[in-house]
């Protein structure tokens, strides 16, 4: 099978970029040939992106919505190659969805995964001020978007993502040219139907992990969150919690809360805070604690951080939105507490600092990483996305 795979990378690398080359990669494996079309937001200067940057802005909010060279390079690759396939990752800013009208013209077959909420919601979340937001979800144009500057908290901004969502719902662009998308779990399926993608087109195909880290230690002690420091992420949430915990608690990351994370570190001789560290460091550190915690407060469509701290044999307390109660089998694989309710984490906590079968917890998250989240289990479920696809494509 031929396969044209589409992805605009993020300036900072995430868990969607990361996964794009692990089906990548595990297409290769299996003999399959796999062509990159790909775009860097490396490439965009910053000074762009921030309000009240003039042309340059609005040349980008174009592209955004109708990227001509995109559209050509695509076009002229579809006609070099008999293609299969066309699975398109992430096409925003740079690549647009003026890519699918190359595909439909030269008849290929479109896969969209679904990795965030970008289709119904500007700043792809779904979250804001501090809470989940469903205010433009089903909407034909997301006016709630421009009045509360969602995107970047700028009005041209959010415009241009509002202007990219609408002009292509409203001409049934996704409609028209993808036959099948592929949702990460129920929930994030869910929220796309609400936002107006066919039931019947989506198919759910979780992420997994490229290589098996192994299974951590047996002895093990205190908390670890590894991930973006952010308000969504749920951080205050830990931090709150950890108030009244004496577990020793390590964070790893970096982002926006930084500073104030930092702070807090200070007050509290329980919380550790390591910076951010290399990927592989970090998985590493999970096969040693006794659990994973992940206090997120926006709708997470998966939960990477859940599966590799699986692979570690490291159960995960997590808060129970999302996509994440469908991950964690509450008592099974870890705990699941009410997310933004730090007194609720705190009790998971001490139910598992009193857990004398923790090593059956761990034993059962590994389970759920080698049945649910190696490549083995994963590429029959994307080689099936794609023969229903290449079936099912427009005429």
């Amino acid at each position: 099978m031929n396969i044209l795979m589409v992805h605009n990378r993020y300036r900072f690398r995430g868990g969607e970029d990361v996964s794009t080359e692990a089906e990548t990669a595990m297409l290769r494996e299996h003999g399959h040939t796999v062509v990159p079309y790909i775009r860097d937001n490396r490439d965009i200067e910053l000074d762009t992106l921030g309000p009240g940057r003039g042309v340059e802005a609005v040349r980008l909010g174009g592209t955004t919505v109708w990227s001509h060279s995109a559209y050509r390079e695509v076009k002229e690759l579809l006609r070099e190659k008999s293609f299969d396939i066309m699975h398109v990752q992430n096409t925003f800013p740079q690549i647009s969805p003026s890519i699918l009208y190359a595909a439909r013209g030269a008849g290929v077959a479109v896969v969209q995964s679904l990795r965030n909420y970008r289709l119904t919601c500007a700043n792809g979340t779904l979250y804001r001020d501090g809470a989940v937001c469903e205010l433009c979800v089903g909407r034909k144009v997301g006016m709630p978007a421009i009045k509360y500057k969602c995107y970047r908290d700028d009005t041209v901004a959010t415009g241009a993502v509002v202007a990219l969502q609408s002009i292509h719902r409203l001409s049934r662009s996704y409609r028209r040219s993808v036959s099948v998308y592929i949702a990460l779990t129920e929930f994030s399926a869910s929220q796309h139907v609400k936002g107006g993608i066919p039931n019947e087109r989506i198919v759910i195909k979780p992420t997994f992990l490229a290589e098996d880290p192994g299974p951590g230690a047996a002895d093990r002690s205190g908390y670890l969150y590894v991930g973006r420091l952010s308000a969504e992420k749920g951080v205050d949430t830990m931090i709150k919690a950890w108030e009244t915990i004496a577990a020793p608690l390590t964070i790893v990351g970096d982002g926006p809360m930084v500073d104030w994370v930092q702070e807090e570190v200070a007050r509290n001789e329980n919380i550790n805070y390591a910076g951010p560290l290399p990927h592989a460091d970090a998985v590493e550190a999970l096969g040693s604690v006794r659990a994973a915690i992940v206090p997120s407060q926006w709708y997470e469509p998966f939960g990477r951080g859940v599966i590799e701290a699986y692979a570690r044999a490291t159960p995960v307390i997590a808060a129970a939105i999302g996509g994440l109660s469908e991950l964690v089998d509450d008592g099974r694989t870890g705990l699941l507490f009410e997310a933004g309710n730090p007194a609720a984490l705190t009790s998971a906590v001490e139910k598992i600092e009193g857990m004398s079968d923790l090593p059956g917890m761990s034993a059962a998250a590994r389970a759920e990483y080698e049945s649910k989240y190696t490549a083995a289990a994963n590429y029959p479920q994307l080689l099936a996305a794609y023969d229903r696809a290449f079936r099912d494509r427009p005429a």
